[in-house]
């Protein structure tokens, strides 16, 4: 056995893909709590739907903000980068605080690791959007050793579109690019990770028909031989 063990799961076709990615988060926030995983935290970026932005009701540009080294429990409201002009877009307070509009995007950061924003909150607050139809992606980490930030035992990652991973082998970086929305399980037994801290989280995924998968490995390039001068 390896020191670094994946899973990777593909979300079933039958359940919509919100309920569906709630229903995995709150598989990790059960059996973390059950393996005694004190100090669990996540990162994550989601994004407005356009059936949300066409209704107007959308601030473009302006996002939601909650992050560890924010020193607060209480979002922070942020602006954007803007495409068309390819500059910072500052953020419109106005429209989130009194128009009562909701947010571009949402950004989470450390959320849960140390101080700041509580674990739980922050997940009840990333599953509403969620269930707003907001999309994106979701990097659970189970604990950290000795408070640094990516030691961490075990990971749980959520992909809600067409992804990449970045893969090292044989000497060259290989971007593993997965067309679908999945689940992405590791355990890290060099800082302590166990499969059987994942085993909860993967029981849910089997119940409910996650289709279990291998990402297409592509071939490694091949070097050409060395030329050598007459």
């Amino acid at each position: 056995m390896s020191a670094t063990e994946e899973l990777f799961f593909k979300f079933p076709d039958h359940m919509r893909l919100k309920n569906a990615v709630c229903t995995v988060i709150n598989a990790v926030v059960i059996g973390w709590k059950e393996a005694r995983r004190n100090q669990r935290w996540f990162n994550a970026y989601l994004e407005a739907p356009q059936d949300l932005i066409d209704t107007g009701r959308v601030v473009v540009g302006t996002g939601l903000q909650i992050a560890r080294f924010n020193h607060t429990d209480s979002p922070i409201i942020e602006g954007g980068y803007d495409a068309d002009t390819q500059n910072y877009k500052p953020a419109n307070y106005y429209a989130i605080a009194v128009d009562r509009m909701w947010p571009d995007f949402v950004s989470f950061s450390q959320v849960g690791h140390d101080f700041g924003m509580k674990f739980e909150e922050a997940i009840k607050i990333a599953q509403g959007f969620v269930g707003l139809e907001y999309s994106g992606r979701f990097t659970f980490y189970s604990d950290a050793c000795d408070n640094k930030e990516f030691d961490n035992p075990e990971r749980c990652e959520i992909n809600m579109g067409e992804w990449r991973y970045h893969l090292l082998t044989g000497g060259f970086g290989q971007d593993i690019i997965v067309t679908s929305p999945a689940v992405r399980l590791e355990y890290f037994e060099q800082n302590g990770g166990k499969l059987e801290n994942l085993q909860y989280i993967i029981k849910v995924c089997q119940q409910l028909g996650y289709e279990q998968f291998e990402p297409e490995i592509p071939a490694e390039p091949e070097v050409p031989e060395p030329t050598v001068a007459t």
